[in-house]
């Protein structure tokens, strides 16, 4: 029964091995124990043997009570053995196991981990974010969603998608400076493409050709591919039928050293490629959101809680006071105008007596403006690498439609990074000059948008800032996704 007992509790549970040994020498010495009570034979007796009949008497005396004595032992063993088996069967007896985690790969490949009940940051939001998906089922299915954007060292924001039938997942660049949608596919082996999931035709049972090639050319390289049709997950939301490009060739720096496998753009259809409808404007079609609203929310804190894309309107909790808005004034990209900058108040004329161009752009990571004028403003507000000014640079304030004034100081526009040289800092500004007839443009990126909540508004073509709360801690983000 003790051998049973090891057998059992070595290979057919997960029972920690150092604990059923030293309970099998234990239950060992246990039964050995019993077995010697069980198998002592009855003292001899000590009557005279002077009278033959009484020798009769005497044997026939010391028979029964060494016949009692056995029927007694055996049923002792039995009870022992049976005793010994239920210990060695029953899971009460099993000792206390190492909650691990501790793998036997060979004989069951179980691994044991201890679960731990956290409560909720934030019960209300939780609650709250229920009953808004719940009122939404009720209402007809329109509802929003979110998708929680990976910050890579304040330079790539990426969220995560969904493409095929079952989706096939990618983080990628959302991006209102395009308004196409590209994943790699197993068809490309260039480097940008195999550090990344690819998109395997095979794998999507719901997956159709177009074939029209594309050819879309970047600042640092280009990517080519053919067109596609399947669903897109994105923020909660199923797009049925939406096209997108299946890459074969990637050939760049940006690709290969990127932490994105696809752009996703949110840009006007006016720039699709091959004039087909964009996943933003299938998905309006669809009639499945609340608002055809998105809105942008990004930190500065790097890893997986980065910031948060709201689809299908915007969320309170994620910005203090209105927003202001804004008329697009080019529906191709997110262009809307811009009359000056002030540096402490004092203007610097970079537009001149027509307003300038102003792309808001969350697939750019930094301010960038036409040479000229970036010159001007980069006189009072360079970072010296030594991060020695640090604490001297001045405020700088984007005056646009309307007179509308959206400022950053210096803590909003410069980086500290902390490097292997020590800390160093840098200003998140660059000079980059657009041809005509699209620039020349300045470019309000993710420098920007760390300040402003930001809200693109499809239904009315409006795009609205409001200043965004840097509260929002990581568990309130995980929470709102």
């Amino acid at each position: 029964s003790t051998l049973l007992f090891f057998v059992y509790n070595l290979f057919l549970t997960s029972s920690n091995t150092f604990s059923v040994l030293l309970t099998f020498l234990a239950l060992s010495l246990f039964s050995f124990f019993f077995f010697f009570l069980m198998i002592r034979r009855p003292p001899r007796s000590t009557l005279s043997s002077s009278s033959a009949a009484s020798d009769v008497y005497k044997r026939q005396g010391i028979n029964a009570e060494y016949g009692n004595h056995e029927k007694i032992s055996m049923l002792r063993m039995v009870a022992a053995v049976l005793g010994c088996l239920a210990l060695a069967l029953c899971p009460a007896a099993h000792v206390v196991r190492d909650l691990g985690p501790e793998v036997d790969p060979v004989r069951r490949g179980v691994r044991l981990f201890p679960l731990h009940h956290l409560p909720h940051p934030d019960p209300g939001g939780f609650l709250t974010q229920l009953h808004r998906h719940h009122t939404a089922i009720a209402q007809g299915g329109k509802q929003d969603g979110s998708i929680l954007l990976r910050n890579y060292k304040n330079t790539q924001f990426m969220g995560q998608i969904g493409v095929g039938s079952p989706p096939q997942l990618f983080p990628v660049v959302l991006d209102t400076g395009s308004s196409n949608l590209w994943v790699a596919g197993t068809q490309c082996v260039d480097t940008g493409c195999v550090r990344h999931a690819r998109f395997n035709p095979a794998e999507s049972p719901s997956f159709v050709v177009d074939g029209r090639r594309v050819h879309v050319k970047y600042g640092s390289g280009y990517v080519n591919g053919y067109l596609g049709i399947d669903d897109v997950n994105f923020g909660g939301h199923t797009i049925r039928g939406s096209h997108f490009t299946l890459i074969t060739e990637e050939v760049g720096q940006a690709f290969d050293r990127g932490h994105f496998a696809g752009i996703l753009g949110l840009a006007f259809p006016t720039i699709a490629v091959h004039h087909t409808k964009p996943p933003f404007d299938r998905l309006m079609a669809q009639g499945d959101m609340a608002q055809n609203i998105f809105a942008f929310y990004l930190t500065s804190r790097t890893g997986e809680a980065g910031g948060v894309v709201t689809v299908g309107g915007t969320n309170p909790r994620l910005h203090t006071g209105p927003f202001r808005w804004m008329d697009v004034n080019n529906a191709m990209y997110w262009q809307v105008e811009m009359h000056d900058i002030l540096v402490n108040g004092q203007a610097l004329n970079v537009c001149g007596p027509e307003p300038c161009k102003v792309a808001i752009d969350t697939g750019t990571s930094l301010i960038t403006g036409p040479h000229q004028g970036m010159s001007l403003l980069m006189r009072s507000t360079y970072a010296q690498r030594d991060c020695s000014n640090r604490g001297q640079l001045p405020t700088i304030t984007f005056v646009m439609q309307n007179g509308m004034q959206f400022d950053m100081d210096e803590q909003d526009y410069t980086f500290k990074m902390d490097t292997f040289w020590g800390e160093q800092c840098a200003s998140g500004l660059m000079s980059l000059d657009v041809p005509a007839p699209r620039g020349p443009i300045w470019i309000l990126g993710d420098v920007f948008m760390r300040k402003y909540y930001v809200a693109f508004d499809r239904d009315h073509n409006k795009v609205g800032f409001a200043v965004a709360r840097h509260d929002v801690s990581t568990a309130e983000l995980l929470g709102i996704v």
